[in-house]
């Protein structure tokens, strides 16, 4: 991702806890305990950032998320 021309996507709070939880190392079932949602549900979550994001990894979402200063 060009960073002079990367957008800053639009997150809710789900997404926004999503990609601190992947920050501190957690997993889908533990995500979707804390969240009170099932797993599919945060695979959806996760899928959905990669679009958002433009990439191809969630370390590149965390990435990208601290680089533009969302977490």
């Amino acid at each position: 991702m060009n960073k002079e021309n990367a957008m800053i996507p639009n997150l809710n709070k789900n997404e926004i806890a999503i990609i601190r939880m992947l920050r501190r190392g957690m997993d889908s079932e533990q995500m979707a305990q804390e969240l009170c949602l099932s797993v599919e549900t945060i695979y959806w979550y996760r899928k959905q950032l990669l679009k958002k994001f433009e990439v191809k990894s969630v370390a590149a979402v965390v990435a990208s998320a601290i680089e533009q200063k969302l977490i």
